[in-house]
């Protein structure tokens, strides 16, 4: 019985090591036909979706342009006429080319390729990305206009060169005016393309020279600096004016704002009353005081206090139960803003502050400036 029961063991044992080796192939087999069947699904579904949207040149996203860049512009004269220079002159990243309506300023980088005139035609966009100067684009526009007009198929294998013809004249349309006629004249005697561009390349000795000669006749108009500055002779003081230029003109805005609120009449404002804002700031930044409490005085001239009116919050109540409150209410309308503001009134003496029966001692231009009310003594 014993060995009956060792033979059923091993004849058991047996069986179990075959039946992996048995379905190893069938599971090797059932894995290789489901990604088989997947790759031919996914081939079929890419397929499908190229012919109805076809692949488009991805664009590329420009950073937003500092203030220093967007003011950029030519200031020597005389006016640049167009001439042989133009085949060399560069077509990505020059502020003479303005690009389209509602685009960055810069060059070809910042368009965006056209809709082609047919569905099955392919979007262009990727010739013009190996060209580097106008007259790259000459001879690119030139050779891929004849790829078109015969009909030759594009190596993507989905229609013709047309959308890159289409594509090509769009920025010929964004030059200015007589640059692609001149840089056609120009590299006429030069020999045609007889291939495609399609790599980017770096510029010659000959139009790096351009380069800088166009560089050095760009500046700055003297809108910020009171003064005209070009590009050579741009110091680090004149550029951090030029970038900080549009936060200093919103801050004086901001500044001019506070004190039409302050003095309650438009005709009052004068740089008299800003003065008074920077010169008591300067005094609260000497005072050996904690900086969370000078804080208020620097946020409120700029309206930039958390108050409900600024938050645009409507359900917000002050204490007094008036509803979106703003800096106006908490520094001076408010019942407990005119309760303190009359305790230091009737505190202050009056060998230093006169007391008018028809106004309170300390209004708000004194509150609000940090002005001295006026009496027979200055008060300090």
């Amino acid at each position: 019985q014993q060995q009956q029961q060792q033979q059923q063991q091993q004849q058991q044992q047996q069986q179990q090591q075959q039946q992996p080796q048995q379905q190893q192939p069938q599971q090797q087999l059932t894995a290789a036909a489901a990604a088989a069947a997947m790759s031919v699904g996914l081939g079929t579904t890419l397929l499908h979706q190229h012919r109805r949207h076809p692949a488009q040149p991805q664009q590329q996203q420009q950073p937003p342009q500092s203030p220093i860049s967007q003011a950029l512009q030519d200031l020597t004269q005389p006016v640049l006429r167009p001439g042989p220079w133009c085949a060399l002159a560069p077509l990505r990243g020059n502020p003479l080319i303005q690009a389209m309506p509602g685009c960055q300023p810069g060059g070809i980088q910042t368009l965006s390729a056209p809709t082609p005139s047919h569905q099955w035609e392919l979007r262009g966009g990727q010739v013009r990305l190996a060209c580097h100067t106008v007259g790259d684009l000459v001879k690119a526009h030139q050779l891929v206009q004849q790829l078109a007009a015969s009909g030759v198929q594009h190596p993507a294998g989905i229609g013709t060169w047309a959308g890159e013809a289409q594509d090509l004249a769009n920025v010929k349309e964004q030059l200015p005016r007589g640059w692609y006629d001149a840089a056609a004249a120009a590299v006429q005697s030069q020999p045609a393309l007889t291939t495609v561009p399609s790599g980017a390349r770096g510029p010659t000795q000959q139009e790096q020279q351009v380069e800088h000669r166009l560089v050095c006749r760009l500046g700055w108009p003297g809108r910020d600096l009171g003064r005209p500055v070009t590009v050579d002779n741009l110091t680090v003081k004149d550029a951090t004016q030029l970038q900080l230029g549009p936060a200093r003109a919103a801050r004086q805005q901001k500044l001019q704002e506070y004190v039409t609120e302050a003095m309650g009449q438009q005709q009052q404002i004068s740089r008299r009353g800003v003065g008074c804002i920077r010169a008591a700031q300067r005094t609260l930044w000497s005072l050996r005081w904690d900086n969370h409490h000078k804080e208020i005085f620097w946020r409120l001239p700029l309206n930039g206090l958390c108050t409900a009116a600024r938050m645009h919050d409507a359900q917000a109540e002050c204490v007094c139960g008036s509803s979106m409150p703003g800096r106006q209410h908490h520094y001076w309308e408010c019942p407990i803003a005119t309760a303190v503001v009359q305790n230091i009134s009737d505190n202050l003496p009056a060998a230093w502050c006169s007391r008018p029966a028809s106004r309170p001692a300390v209004m708000r231009k004194h509150l609000w400036l940090m002005q001295t009310p006026a009496g027979p003594r200055r008060m300090y």
